[in-house]
């Protein structure tokens, strides 16, 4: 079932008016908005996150001019990605 959300929020993410693809998150925006509620990233299921994988991530957020923010699926993660930052 976790799996199953994650998928869904993947899927989500890719309908937002703007879709980056950084490493293995999908990064979700509306250039109209700033809200942290529309604007975030998640990590594809089947990836593998690294630390320059998350630094990568925080620069695309600063290039858009957004917070960053991230959700997942903790039990669906290949990894914890936030865990990946002290890799």
């Amino acid at each position: 079932m976790d799996l199953a959300v994650q998928r869904s929020v993947v899927a989500n993410l890719r309908q937002r008016p703007r879709v980056l693809e950084v490493g293995p998150f999908v990064l979700g925006y509306d250039p109209t908005t700033d809200s942290r509620f529309i604007n975030y990233a998640t990590p594809r299921p089947d990836a593998t996150v690294s630390a320059a994988d998350v630094t990568d991530l925080m620069v695309a957020f600063g290039e858009i001019q957004r917070v960053p923010r991230l959700e997942y699926v903790v039990s669906s993660s290949p990894q914890d990605p936030v865990r990946a930052t002290h890799a």
